[in-house]
């Protein structure tokens, strides 16, 4: 862990900052993830905004995966889908541009493709449709 110029905590490169254990790795956060990135919507993995931005900071962030490691896994996210969000098309499968006032159901992970679809070998990145069967 180290301080910035402001005397607040971040990590080093690849690390996040989680509530209760400090930094850790996007890996061991998200296991099968091979790359995470920061946004302000609820994907049920929080992290420490007061430790980052001190005790006055208003927004909080979440860690996301963005890529999952080999093909045969996808990013699942489960959103409640029945509420309408203005301006996000849910067909895209695209969960990078999400306001910040979408809450996840479950906490986002790395899944296999055979668990979405019977016999498939690769889904794409977010596991909308299967692109390759075995």
């Amino acid at each position: 862990m180290l301080l910035n110029a402001d005397g607040f905590c971040e990590c080093e490169e690849g690390y996040h900052m989680h509530p209760e254990h400090g930094c850790l790795s996007c890996q061991y956060m998200v296991p099968g993830c091979t790359s995470c990135s920061t946004v302000y919507w609820d994907s049920g993995i929080p992290l420490d905004n007061v430790r980052m931005s001190g005790p006055d900071s208003t927004c909080s962030q979440y860690l996301t995966c963005d890529s999952c490691r080999l093909t045969q896994r996808y990013v699942r996210l489960d959103l409640q889908t029945s509420i309408a969000i203005d301006g996000f098309d849910y067909g895209s499968a695209d969960f990078s541009n999400l306001p910040d006032t979408v809450k996840a159901q479950a906490p986002v992970k790395c899944e296999s493709c055979l668990t979405a679809y019977d016999g498939c070998s690769s889904c794409g990145t977010y596991g909308d449709s299967c692109t390759n069967c075995m």
